[in-house]
């Protein structure tokens, strides 16, 4: 089966659900080392040119994260991209997944360290610095979901005020962690006088969505079951289009130029956008030779990926190192990728604020007509600490642009144009100018508008 030539057969095989019993185990000893380490930094899964062009580069993605963020100078994460490869058997190699079975029972955390969060210099609770620093992001997380996924998060959990009650009401339980630290998990079997395992909510996430969540939320993961189709995705983030202190001070590399080679030579990045050191296999397992080589002994015999290296007292140990795709090509970037990349510098007139998207956003329910381009749910009741944006792939065969206008009904131009950030779609050029001219918003739910989409 090619994934290419038989790709609805090819789809169907690797997302169906239950996985036979049989299938299962090839599909958790394609990539062996998925149990102990986790998805695969493969240099490949970095710089896939169709998550470069259908998922980083998309405008409609770009455009909430600027509502959201409140700023249009932005660049997009360079994370680990899911993709599939040759037969089911061997998709397991290079994707984000979470196979049925896996995953933590109990696993809630933050992508920084909690108790080296304060507020902002000169920023006071009560004014409007407060404010701003509590309701904008200064940058989002994500992740696409291509298959049926799930997302469990402590709503609440992202504002200053929770942050300096969490350090004051949990600094006895971690007395250890480290000032430099960038990572930070609960532990279940510690004191949780806050009640965050019991107040943690898990939501399902549909096929062909991403859901962004503020950086300071936190976030976890669910035991997947065994009945339930594997989880394939990829991250999704995007930040503040500078290079940041912190990343050259940590790898000797400005963060512009390190996200320019990894793009042009197809490798990794030195950090992830935590800034946490990328490691083919996690570093802790350098220090435990007979653990990695437990871990190799189940790879298959001559695998490029397994080498060898030498102690600082001179002992031969077992290494893993990444694949390079000797016929990598940089992915084709559109205008908006080069700047989302940092290839090219955002316009002095591109910099510029923009409204904050609004704290409750229309549930998918409340929409008179289906969405063309672009959805947005609220998930839960904290405004916007997460919220996820449905962007359903038409058939092959269907535009997600309609023929005629669903306001004047006039068919003699294509309704290429939807409104944001509600999303509702199937406008004219003009009926879509008479709207953002209207002071009482969109037609339909009468939200706010503050920007319009052109469709193709």
């Amino acid at each position: 089966m090619q994934p290419v030539e038989d790709a609805s057969e090819f789809l169907e095989q690797v997302t169906k659900a239950p996985i036979p019993a049989a299938e299962l185990r090839a599909l958790e000893d394609g990539w062996c080392l998925h149990r102990g380490f986790g998805a695969c930094c493969d240099s490949a899964a970095f710089h896939l040119p169709g998550v470069w062009t259908r998922v980083r580069q998309h405008p409609a993605l770009y455009r909430i994260a600027a509502l959201l963020m409140g700023q249009t100078a932005l660049w997009v994460d360079i994370n680990r991209c899911g993709v599939l490869i040759g037969s089911p058997r061997q998709s397991a190699c290079r994707s984000i997944q979470k196979l049925p079975k896996q995953g933590e029972k109990e696993f809630l955390h933050w992508d920084l360290n909690p108790f080296a969060t304060g507020r902002a210099e000169g920023a006071d609770a009560e004014g409007a610095a407060g404010e701003a620093d509590r309701q904008l992001p200064n940058g989002l997380a994500g992740k696409v979901c291509y298959t049926r996924s799930q997302f469990v998060c402590v709503l609440g959990s992202h504002t200053w005020e929770f942050h300096e009650n969490f350090q004051e009401m949990y600094k006895e339980f971690y007395p250890d962690v480290k000032p430099t630290a960038t990572k930070f998990g609960l532990d279940p079997k510690k004191g949780d006088p806050l009640g965050l395992f019991d107040r943690q909510r898990s939501y399902e996430v549909p096929p062909g969505c991403v859901i962004f969540w503020h950086p300071k939320l936190l976030h976890g993961q669910t035991k997947t079951p065994r009945d339930a189709p594997i989880e394939y995705g990829c991250y999704l983030g995007y930040f503040p289009a500078h290079s940041r202190d912190e990343y050259k001070e940590k790898c000797g590399s400005e963060e512009l130029h390190d996200r320019i080679r990894s793009y042009c030579d197809g490798v990794a990045p030195h950090l992830w956008p935590s800034t946490d050191k990328i490691c083919f296999y996690p570093k802790r397992f350098m220090n435990f030779p007979k653990i990695l080589q437990g871990y190799v002994d189940k790879m298959p015999p001559g695998h490029p990926s397994i080498q060898t290296r030498t102690t600082g007292n001179g002992q031969v140990v077992p290494h893993l190192v990444p694949i390079i795709d000797s016929d990598y090509v940089p992915p084709e970037l559109s205008e908006l990728g080069r700047k989302l990349l940092g290839l090219d510098l955002w316009d002095p007139r591109d910099v510029r604020d923009v409204p904050a998207a609004p704290a409750a956003p229309p549930a998918i329910g409340a929409m008179r007509r289906p969405v063309q381009n672009a959805r947005m749910a609220r998930l839960g009741d904290a405004g916007q600490e997460a919220v996820h944006l449905h962007v359903p792939a038409a058939p092959a065969n269907v535009s997600p642009v309609v023929a005629d206008c669903t306001i004047c009904m006039d068919d003699t131009e294509a309704a290429r144009f939807a409104l944001m950030p509600c999303g509702h779609s199937g406008l004219c050029s003009q009926c879509v100018r008479k709207v953002m001219a209207d002071a009482r918003g969109c037609p339909f739910c009468r939200a706010g508008v503050t920007d319009s989409l052109r469709l193709f």
